[in-house]
């Protein structure tokens, strides 16, 4: 039988054969703006004749032409959502030098992140308090996979449903637009007001996308102690907690490393001789 895959291990490869052999695949291009090749002569794609699929190795995989429309229509419109962030890197981060076991938690997520960028697949839930690098971490991440993820803080997120509230049809269209992006980063979660329309919609979203675990990556990141996730009381943000701590599907990091913004954790590195370089 013969082994398909999904659209975005499907977009991993042509990404790499691209890169690899980038005379081969003509005007196909990954960066943005995403192109499209269209053959001057003829109709269809010169690789799959318009079937769409290839069977590259054994395994059936989408064609790279309908791999690339696939993450055109998956972006359209999403920067109405997104969270403006500068490009950051995983390499700016550095260990604290105060907490121990605060070192060991960046250095061990920084790790699985590295080797997650190559190959986006499974969840991640990253729980730590302020200043413990999280939303660095995604903005690292949504700077390595430009054109592929999406950064949605969850303030942001909250008031582009209030924005819609009179419009059904908005609210579902972003509903659907976040439940397919390849690799959703939502930041802050649990900070939103816990209104039971705002907490369904996020119940919503990450349950579309965790049907499709393998397809649809997706990172949260949280302030809100573990504790506090798997004691909640709200049957919505239970089924969300549920599905983010999931085993088989994501992992859970835990950053216990002060905040570094805090003037006195910065003359506590200075004096240690670990400088001021942001963590």
């Amino acid at each position: 039988m013969q082994e398909y895959v999904s659209r975005l291990q499907s977009f991993l490869l042509w990404r790499d054969l691209v890169e690899k052999n980038p005379e081969k695949f003509g005007k196909y291009k990954f960066s943005q703006p995403i192109q499209v090749y269209e053959r001057e002569v003829g109709p269809g794609c010169p690789f799959c004749q318009n079937l769409q699929s290839v069977n590259f190795r054994g395994t059936v995989y989408f064609c790279i032409c309908s791999t690339l429309r696939w993450l055109q229509q998956s972006h359209y419109d999403l920067h109405e959502y997104e969270t403006p962030v500068r490009s950051a890197s995983l390499d700016t981060l550095h260990p604290l030098g105060i907490s121990p076991e605060g070192d060991k938690d960046l250095q061990f997520l920084l790790g699985d992140v590295r080797r997650w960028i190559v190959r986006p697949k499974g969840w991640m839930l990253i729980q730590g308090g302020n200043g413990s690098a999280k939303s660095h971490v995604l903005a690292a991440i949504k700077t390595s996979l430009d054109g592929l993820a999406a950064f949605v803080s969850v303030d942001r997120l909250q008031q582009k449903l209030f924005d819609a509230l009179k419009d059904e049809g908005k609210v579902q269209e972003l509903i659907q637009n976040l439940s397919t992006i390849p690799v959703l980063l939502l930041d802050d979660w649990g900070i939103e007001h816990e209104t039971s329309w705002i907490t369904d919609t996020l119940a919503s979203i990450i349950n579309r996308r965790y049907m499709y675990a393998e397809e649809f990556p997706t990172v949260v990141t949280t302030n809100t102690p573990m504790k506090d996730l798997l004691s909640t009381p709200n049957p919505a943000r239970r089924r969300i907690v549920s599905r983010l701590i999931d085993s088989e599907k994501s992992t859970v990091y835990q950053l216990r490393n002060p905040d570094y913004r805090s003037p006195i954790v910065q003359e506590q590195r200075r004096r240690s001789g670990h400088g001021t370089k942001k963590s």
